[in-house]
């Protein structure tokens, strides 16, 4: 159509003469290559425009539905969010923890549950401790899914060679630095006086991201600890 109208603007192609149709192929020429340039372009646009919105997202086929799962940044989920915390038996170093941010926000964008989104995000304070948290407000999260973070969380086991999924041990602060030894040992520190009851400790056992932020990094009396005092 627009070649036909480029040739039809100047007068079309009955009886031609040689410098008309030079005329007519280049005007055609100069339109096609404006086509292809735009063509090109919105191309691009259009590229641009997916992957600024496929940030943080992941589309998810199941039960006959399309779900965009979304990793939300950790302050941002209300504080009812459900909360999973994984101990580290040592601190993670800078370039673990660039690998380490990469893989725990590959897995909770692809995290789902019976095919749903699930509203995920996470936070590693201080480089140690690994914390996911969930927005069950509108889907809760399955069986499957709590199978699928162990699995991932071993799998960081494995990877990272630490031990991350040890419910005998215990974390506290000393002058500064986090220290871990397991219950037994922290028991006798405790009668001993190595640990007071003023000691920081870090409270694993929390359900709720209010819980996390209000009560996680406290003092051994204020916390479980306190019955080994």
């Amino acid at each position: 159509a627009v070649i036909f109208e480029a040739i039809q603007g100047v007068g079309g192609l009955d009886e031609p003469t040689t410098p008309m149709l030079e005329s007519h192929w280049k005007l055609v020429s100069s339109r096609l290559s404006f086509l292809q340039y735009d063509a090109s372009r919105r191309c691009e646009e259009q590229r641009k425009r997916r992957e600024s919105c496929s940030v943080g997202y992941r589309t998810v086929v199941g039960a006959n539905r399309i779900a965009l799962t979304m990793v939300v940044p950790f302050s941002q989920l209300p504080d009812y969010s459900r909360i999973w915390i994984y101990p580290s038996s040592r601190r993670f170093t800078d370039s673990e923890m660039v690998q380490l941010q990469s893989d725990i926000e590959q897995f909770l964008t692809d995290w789902t549950a019976h095919g749903a989104s699930l509203s995920a995000g996470y936070c590693i304070p201080h480089q140690q401790f690994i914390v996911f948290s969930l927005d069950e407000v509108n889907q809760q999260a399955t069986g499957c899914s709590i199978d699928k973070s162990v699995h991932f969380i071993q799998a960081l086991e494995q990877s990272l060679s630490v031990r991350l999924l040890d419910k005998m041990n215990v974390h506290y602060s000393q002058d500064g630095t986090i220290q871990v030894v397991d219950i037994n040992a922290f028991k006798k520190m405790s009668k001993s006086g190595q640990v007071l009851p003023s000691t920081t400790v870090f409270n694993h056992l929390l359900t709720t991201k209010a819980e996390f932020e209000s009560h996680w990094e406290t003092s051994a009396d204020q916390s479980w600890h306190s019955r080994y005092f």
